[in-house]
């Protein structure tokens, strides 16, 4: 199993919910603005997808690889999970994450995407693998995903905004009671 893999099934498996509320709740709250969601969109336009997910700011330069952070442990994500099949879980997910690599110096920029991994997940249950590619921007407080219906045979049944819900999650030390998540269906 390769070391991303491993590394997303355990903090699935282990990491339990820490905001959940979306978009300012008071659960929310106490996630930091850039892992806050203020706002999402959904379009197509035939072959391409794309989302939108509003964080409420992002103040600076964020730190990634934190020594804190236990090594192959999901540090950041922002992403949307899609419900193909309207059965109320998700199986894929348009994301930006960042893994803490074991070993590697913390590395502060605000170019976000210059130290994330960008890509179309497919989901089953708790465990998530990477199954294709996609776009990421990022403009202001906004991150752009833009995926081709080529991606994934699934991508034909999403239709509606109705199918996506936007999250982010923050892992700021050690502690995992610690983290951050956030959600806006």
């Amino acid at each position: 199993m390769c070391r991303a893999l491993k590394a997303a099934v355990f903090a699935v498996l282990l990491l339990p919910a820490g905001c959940g509320g979306g978009g300012g709740s008071q659960s929310s709250a106490k996630c930091p603005t850039f892992a806050r969601i203020a706002a999402g969109d959904f379009g197509r336009s035939d072959q391409l997808l794309w989302w939108t997910l509003e964080v409420v700011a992002i103040p600076g330069p964020l730190t990634f690889n934190r020594t804190g952070v236990p090594a192959n442990v999901l540090e950041y994500r922002w992403a949307v999970d899609i419900d193909v099949d309207r059965n109320g879980e998700p199986d894929l997910r348009a994301a930006v994450t960042h893994y803490r690599q074991s070993g590697a110096a913390e590395v502060t920029t605000a170019d976000i995407l210059s130290v994330t991994q960008e890509n179309l997940w497919t989901v089953k249950g708790p465990v998530s693998s990477s199954s294709g590619s996609l776009n990421a921007t990022l403009t202001g407080n906004t991150f752009r995903f833009e995926v081709n219906a080529a991606e994934d045979p699934k991508l034909a049944q999403v239709t509606a905004r109705a199918q996506s819900t936007w999250t982010t999650f923050h892992m700021p030390g050690a502690n995992f009671t610690d983290q951050c998540e956030d959600s806006l269906k």
